[in-house]
């Protein structure tokens, strides 16, 4: 969220010059850098000093220098320097601080303030919950339900989705960038001393709030026998995207090895584990649903696809995110033709 200061002049010439090399209108320009075409023509017009991504981006797509003279400034510099001389003069006019009840009063007011623009006081320093805004259904939020219910974990406070550090590592910016979409803030990401895992978490109240709004529940998933949120029923859609974020992170592509009349065959298979009975009946009953023959195996926890056309089948109907599978059908494909 930093901004770079240009010398007066400077910043219009700039921009123009990015406009010529790109050849892109500034409504183009604007939807390049996520922002609306009137704050790039403020930024034109150095009615306010430019985004520092979106100075980066531009720079390196174009290949258009930024001046080495530019100063880099946080959003809200200004306010770090106003509230120092406000204090200053408040001491000056009023003394040292009042009584115990306008302290009081004054923490509510300071509150109320944070709750208006928390990004301020949080770029100020100050220790602000994060807020999230109310969400529509949409066949990413079906996805990240599937993620969820998968390797995900809720507490009272806390979203995180735990991932295998080598097998997904493409698949973990994947999902950091949904996460970054959905909930309009960045994931934490940690990554664990002593195991093959990644830890992405999201914090907050209003966070955990709104996933059991969609039907999601905190605790262990295993004892409360999770399934699908209702609402996935409400679109065969969202029934694929859900199952797509379910088998990305507790399925797997495997080699089956059997034998009919004494001879030895092997065959791609997929297969979708997990210790909630009703999510197992769920998945097994949407890729009926979609003609993909599955075998539920309640005892052993799992739903198999065992044929290689089952499972073109089902990239080709419900595809993936998670490179991991679509490699390993192909690599499979390119050596076992015949």
């Amino acid at each position: 969220m930093g901004r770079f200061a240009f010398a007066h002049g400077k910043q219009k010439q700039w921009l123009d010059d990015v406009l010529a090399k790109s050849k892109l209108t500034i409504d183009e320009i604007a939807k390049l850098c996520n922002f609306s075409p009137r704050t790039i023509r403020d930024w034109r017009r150095e009615k306010f000093t430019i985004n520092k991504d979106s100075c980066l981006l531009l720079s390196k797509k174009y290949g258009i220098d930024i001046p080495q003279d530019v100063k880099e400034l946080d959003d809200y510099w200004y306010g770090i320097k106003g509230a120092r001389r406000g204090g200053v003069k408040y001491y000056a006019l009023y003394g040292a601080p009042g009584t115990t009840e306008t302290r009081r009063i004054g923490g509510f007011m300071s509150q109320a303030r944070r709750r208006e623009n928390p990004e301020k006081y949080r770029l100020l320093g100050c220790n602000v919950p994060n807020t999230y805004l109310p969400i529509k259904p949409s066949n990413m939020l079906a996805e990240m339900m599937g993620i969820i219910l998968g390797d995900g974990g809720i507490t009272k406070n806390q979203l995180t989705i735990t991932l295998d550090s080598e097998s997904d590592k493409e698949y973990i910016f994947y999902v950091q960038t949904i996460l970054r979409q959905l909930f309009q803030h960045e994931p934490s990401r940690h990554k664990r001393k002593t195991q093959r895992a990644v830890d992405l978490r999201l914090s907050g109240i209003d966070l955990i709030k709104l996933l059991m709004k969609w039907g999601l529940k905190s605790g262990n998933k295993i004892k409360m026998q999770v399934d699908f949120p209702r609402w996935i029923w409400e679109k065969h859609q969202y029934q694929k995207m859900c199952v797509r974020g379910l088998m990305d992170t507790d399925g797997c592509v495997y080699i089956h090895h059997h034998s009919v009349n004494g001879n030895k065959y092997k065959n791609i298979g997929l297969c979708f584990s997990n210790h909630s009975v009703p999510l197992l009946k769920s998945v097994s009953k949407v890729l009926r649903l979609n003609n993909i023959k599955n075998t539920l195996r309640i005892n052993s926890g799992g739903v198999w696809v065992y044929s290689t056309d089952g499972v073109k089948k089902y990239l080709k109907i419900f595809g993936s995110s998670n490179p991991k599978f679509t490699d390993k059908l192909e690599h499979y494909l390119l050596y076992n033709q015949g």
